[in-house]
């Protein structure tokens, strides 16, 4: 459905798609995000294809992202994890968090 739907950008979380999924998405143009919360979930992002990675410091809320280890190995500040993100990719890096 969220293929055939025409949109422009997918971001997700929680985890990497199929990659097929993501192949599709390239296909079609689609700009896909993924969001990690350790720099070694932003490198898994890159290396299965994501465009841009969104860095999600703990202050971001409830619902932890993590998907590499348990969320509370995962509690990096914004403003800490961002540079740590941007060091281990070499996509556009999104800030989430507060």
């Amino acid at each position: 459905m969220l293929l055939e739907a025409n949109i422009s950008v997918f971001s997700f979380i929680f985890g990497i798609p199929a990659r097929e999924i993501l192949e599709e998405c390239r296909e079609k143009g689609i700009v896909t995000i993924g969001t990690a919360t350790p720099p070694d979930e932003a490198a898994a992002l890159q290396e299965a294809g994501a465009n841009a990675i969104a860095a999600s410091g703990f202050e971001a809320g409830g619902h932890r992202g993590s998907f590499l280890r348990p969320a509370e190995d995962s509690l990096t500040g914004t403003l800490s994890l961002l540079p740590q993100v941007v060091d281990v990719v070499d996509v556009p890096v999104i800030a989430r968090g507060e």
